[in-house]
């Protein structure tokens, strides 16, 4: 049987390295909600979703196949679950897609990111050894107050369309947080992270676009050139490179402490909503970053830090 090698040594705590590719992280996929708003006109939510995982199922193949490491070919009892994880990712994606046509964009950031809180819930009961420590509780309240100021500055859109947009972004984050538990807790845990992308991208390329199809979704032809670009950076960049690195360090370090450190992903997707789409800046934002900055800071190296005092 193949050994899997781990891209990162396990970790009971977020460390310097650690922390530097999860901004870079947190930064692609808060960019990412402004990517697919500006490619809606031309792709609509599910065809926009089916293509990028397509596009993006396509390169993590050839990688995996590339890489004997990635034990795609060697069967590890997995399918069943990775059937779900990707029907999983798939509803995920859709909703949030759809969403996105009646909600800002700085705002999905924010609450698609709630999923932090969701998997530090969950992990209570399901991760038993990745419980928080009082401090860190704290640290999630601090954060979800951060969400909150954000949540209550005034929209572009309109309130009916927006509550509407808002509840179907808050349905993708508990998706995300199903298939955060579900990499953790089934034995998708003892696969690599390429294997898992493929199931992910392969599944729901083939489940959006059925459902397209039966949506009766139509490509606005010709496709602008940015809508093209678009969809080729979510495919490429952000759902086969940046995906890898998170699982891979998913199986490195404590989930919650991971999920928490997301938060910063709200910050990045609001300035590019305000940079790119012109959606504007409100003085609650500054509070906004402070309070969520203060809460990763309490979730991250609060413990570490009284132990030290103690």
């Amino acid at each position: 049987m193949v050994q899997n090698r781990p891209m990162f040594e396990p970790r009971p705590f977020l460390d310097s390295k650690a922390f530097l590719i999860l901004v870079m992280l947190c930064a692609s996929w808060g960019v990412q909600q402004v990517m697919v708003k500006v490619a809606l006109p031309t792709f609509p939510p599910i065809t926009q979703t089916a293509l990028r995982s397509g596009i993006a199922g396509i390169v993590m193949l050839v990688v995996a196949l590339r890489r004997p490491k990635a034990g795609l070919l060697v069967r590890y009892g997995t399918l069943k679950w990775g059937l779900l994880l990707g029907s999983v990712f798939a509803a995920e994606f859709a909703v949030l897609n759809i969403g996105l046509q009646w909600t800002d964009a700085s705002r999905a950031s924010v609450l698609f990111y709630t999923s932090p809180l969701m998997v530090a819930l969950a992990a209570q009961w399901l991760l038993p050894h990745e419980r928080l420590a009082p401090v860190q509780w704290v640290g999630l309240v601090v954060t979800f107050l951060g969400v909150v100021v954000v949540m209550n500055s005034k929209a572009a859109s309109s309130s009916e369309s927006r509550l509407l947009g808002d509840g179907l972004v808050l349905l993708a984050a508990a998706g995300w947080t199903t298939s955060t538990m579900l990499i953790k807790t089934t034995p998708l845990a003892r696969i690599s992270p390429e294997k898992i992308l493929v199931y992910q991208l392969v599944v729901s390329a083939i489940l959006l676009g059925v459902a397209a199809l039966m949506f009766g979704e139509h490509i606005t032809w010709p496709p602008a050139p940015i809508a093209l670009a678009s969809v080729a950076m979510q495919a490429i960049w952000v759902a086969s490179f940046t995906y890898v690195l998170w699982f891979a360090m998913l199986a490195a370090y404590p989930a919650s402490r991971l999920q928490g450190a997301t938060s910063m992903t709200p910050l990045f997707g609001v300035l590019a909503a305000v940079v790119f789409l012109g959606e504007p800046l409100r003085p609650s934002f500054g509070v906004a970053v402070a309070l969520v900055i203060a809460g990763l800071l309490l979730l991250n190296l609060g413990p570490v830090l009284f132990r030290r005092r103690g």
